[in-house]
């Protein structure tokens, strides 16, 4: 290896947290060689993060609004399908008020 492995992991916080739990014998086969990969593998491990958080918040809705549940839909689509849901429920609520209300006024 090019570099310190622990100096690395000092710089690298999503790299360390990556490595939590795995004796310090074995990081030299997590880690790369160079420290330009192990630059990229931060970045990576950074944008699978955020993908998580958005997958987390995907799901969380869709079984909020008893859609299907997808995790690799975009946040965009499952917010405009949770909005669709509740417009349906709302418009099947609204009739049924108004169907009770016309049952409620018909002469007998």
């Amino acid at each position: 290896m090019n570099y310190d492995i622990k100096m690395a992991m000092e710089e690298f916080s999503n790299v360390r947290e990556m490595l939590d739990g795995i004796p310090e014998e074995l990081w030299s086969i997590f880690v790369p060689e160079h420290y330009d990969d192990i630059t990229y593998l931060d970045r990576n491990i950074e944008r699978f993060k955020a993908r998580q958080a958005e997958r987390d918040r995907v799901m969380s809705i869709q079984r909020l609004c008893e859609l299907p549940l997808r995790p690799n839909s975009s946040l965009h689509e499952t917010k405009t399908k949770a909005r669709l849901e509740g417009m349906k429920k709302n418009q099947l609520r609204k009739d049924l008020r108004n169907r009770q209300d016309d049952s409620d006024t018909l002469p007998l």
